[in-house]
């Protein structure tokens, strides 16, 4: 069990400072899916197509549920792009947003940034960045979660108690 948790630590380890490290080179972040089996990691490209849709995001998140059935799948985690906004639980803005009536990229206090969601059958944890694309720079760390909900949360929901 102790081996299981330090691959899973080390995976979110390499995952984290990978994403870091292309952010602040390049700018911006290829969506990339990566999934930690008991032998080796696949490293997949997400295409845009799954990302700029409700239905998209729908059949990707289906998709990666599919891949955590499978026995020998550890750990999954996902690198994107994202638009984040700060909301509070009892605005007309946060109720549209979580009802889907409004998209948070369609807000005037929407800000870049990246973000890591890792989960297991565990727990699920996010690390958010806020950032600025134009200097390449993360200017505000939003710090570890492991209350993060969404579409791409919950991958292992079903192995859960």
């Amino acid at each position: 069990m102790e081996l299981k948790s330090n691959k899973i630590k080390d995976f979110k380890e390499m995952v984290h400072k990978g994403m870091i490290e292309c952010f602040e080179r390049d700018g911006y972040l290829e969506p990339i899916l990566f999934v930690l089996l008991n032998e080796n990691t696949l490293v997949i490209s997400i295409p845009n197509d799954f990302l700029s849709s409700q239905q998209g995001k729908q059949i990707l998140a289906s998709k990666i549920k599919e891949f955590c059935l499978l026995p020998d799948v550890l750990a999954i985690a996902m690198v994107i792009e994202a638009y984040g906004l700060k909301m509070d639980n009892d605005d007309e803005l946060t109720k549209e947003v979580i009802d889907g009536k409004k998209r948070v990229s369609e807000t005037d206090g929407k800000q870049d940034i990246i973000m890591m969601i890792v989960s297991t059958p565990e727990k699920d944890e996010t690390k958010i960045y806020g950032v600025n694309l134009t200097e390449k720079k993360i200017i505000n760390d939003f710090g570890e979660s492991d209350n993060f909900k969404g579409i791409f949360s919950g991958f292992f929901n079903w192995k859960r108690n």
